[in-house]
C-alpha cells in the first residue's frame, strides 16, 4: 500500500484521500511518498501505484524478491499500460468511461472479470459500450505477456493464454445433460409435443442454471441457444420450423421416446422377471435423479413451494411413471428423501421454519 505525506502540514494520507485532501485545502498542492520521497501533484499521484517496500529500502543486500513483488510489478506495467490507452482514446464516449479507470489498481486482465468489475462500477452501463472498451484494452495485454514471455510462468490447463477459460466451458458443454436428446424430448412431451422454440429454451435453460454447481462456469444465454438449436435440428425425431420458431415431435416417437425418457428421470417399476434386490438397485439409482425433478417442480412453482405441496408433487409424479398402480411407497420416506437431498444441494435450500423449499438465488 502506497502512503503519502502532505509537503505543507505534514498529514500522512492514503492514495484514496489524497485527491480530495488536495481538493479541500488551497495551500496543499504537494504530496510526497513515504518511501521513495517523490513529490507528486493531483494530476501524476493517480500513477504511482506500487512503490518500494521497507525491506528493499533499508536492506538492499539481504533483500530477496518474493512472487507478490513480481505480481505487483506485472499489474503496476498493466495499469501503466491501461493509462496510456485511456489517453490515446479517439472516442470521445468511451474515453469519459475510461477516464474513471485511472487510479484503479485493480483493474482485472481477463475480459469476463473486467465486464463485473465494469458491471459493479457502472450501475447500467450497455454491453456495448463494455466489449468496445475491452477491444481497446485487450491488445495490451498480449504485449504485456509477451513482454514478460522470457520468464517462467506456470499455466493450469483450464487456462488459456488469453486469460479465458475456454477448454473448462467446453468440458463443462459435454457433461450437461440438459442438452441430451432425452431430455430435450421430455420438455417436450410435458409442454404437448409441439412448442415454441423460446419456450423450450427458457424452461431448459432456468432448470439449468439452477442445478449448476457455483464452482463450475454457467454458459450463456447465446451458447447454450445455439447448442440447443443445434441439438433440436440434427435430429430426424424433431421438426423445426424457422417463420414461426415452434418445434414439434411426430405422435409415433411421442408414443416411443417419450415413455423412455420419462423412465429415466422417475422411479421405473420392477418388471416380472427381476428379483428383489435389482429392484433395490434400479430404487437407489432413481433417487440420485430425483434432484434434477425437484428443481424442475421449484421453478415451475416460482422458485419457492410449501414441503408438504413438494412431498404430494413428487409422489403423484412417481405413481403417475409406475406401471402398476399399487406401489408400497412411505410418504414419510419419501419426505426424509426430499429433505436430505434439498440441505445436501447447493441450488435448493429449506426455509428456517422447515416449512418451504427455495431455490438458491
Amino acid at each position: 500500500m502506497v502512503v503519502f505525506v502532505c509537503t505543507q502540514c505534514n498529514v500522512t494520507l492514503k492514495k484514496s484521500g489524497v485527491r480530495n485532501h488536495l481538493q479541500s485545502s488551497r495551500r496543499c498542492f504537494m504530496v510526497s511518498c513515504v518511501d521513495c520521497h517523490k513529490d507528486f501533484d493531483k494530476f501524476s499521484v493517480s500513477s504511482h501505484c506500487v512503490c518500494i517496500s521497507e525491506k528493499e529500502k533499508y536492506d538492499k543486500l539481504n533483500y530477496l524478491k518474493s512472487p507478490r513483488d513480481d505480481r505487483n510489478r506485472k499489474q503496476a506495467e498493466w495499469v501503466s499500460k491501461v493509462e496510456n490507452a485511456i489517453q490515446n482514446c479517439q472516442s470521445k464516449r468511451l474515453k469519459l468511461f475510461l477516464q474513471n479507470l485511472k487510479g484503479n489498481v485493480n483493474v482485472p486482465k481477463k475480459k469476463k472479470k473486467f465486464e463485473n468489475f465494469m458491471r459493479s462500477k457502472y450501475r447500467g452501463i450497455p454491453s456495448e459500450v463494455v466489449e468496445e472498451m475491452w477491444k481497446i484494452l485487450e491488445p495490451l495485454k498480449h504485449e504485456t505477456a509477451s513482454n514478460i514471455s522470457s520468464t517462467p510462468t506456470k499455466h493450469f490447463p483450464h487456462e488459456s493464454l488469453s486469460g479465458e477459460p475456454e477448454p473448462k466451458k467446453q468440458k463443462l458443454e459435454k457433461k450437461c445433460d440438459f442438452l441430451s436428446f432425452d431430455y430435450v424430448l421430455n420438455i417436450l412431451t410435458e409442454l404437448g409435443g409441439n412448442a415454441l422454440f423460446s419456450d423450450v429454451r427458457r424452461k431448459i435453460y432456468k432448470t439449468y442454471t439452477a442445478d449448476i454447481n457455483f464452482s463450475q462456469e454457467c454458459m450463456t444465454k447465446k451458447e447454450f441457444k445455439a447448442k440447443l438449436l443445434d441439438v433440436i435440428q440434427s435430429s430426424e425425431y424433431f421438426t423445426f420450423s424457422p417463420s414461426n420458431g415452434m418445434v414439434s415431435i411426430s405422435s409415433d416417437d411421442l408414443r416411443t421416446k417419450s415413455n423412455s425418457c420419462v423412465n429415466q428421470n422417475a422411479n421405473i417399476s420392477p418388471s416380472k422377471g427381476v428379483d428383489a434386490h435389482s429392484h433395490q438397485n434400479d430404487k437407489t439409482s432413481d433417487w440420485k435423479s430425483i434432484k434434477r425433478l425437484l428443481i424442475s417442480i421449484i421453478n415451475d412453482a416460482g422458485g419457492r413451494i410449501s414441503l408438504k405441496k413438494l412431498v404430494g408433487k413428487v409422489l403423484l409424479h412417481i405413481l403417475s411413471s409406475n406401471d402398476q398402480k399399487e406401489t408400497n411407497i412411505n410418504k414419510d420416506e419419501v419426505k426424509s428423501k426430499i429433505v436430505d437431498k434439498v440441505s445436501k444441494s447447493h441450488s435448493m435450500k429449506l426455509s428456517d421454519d422447515r416449512k418451504y423449499v427455495e431455490l438458491c438465488s
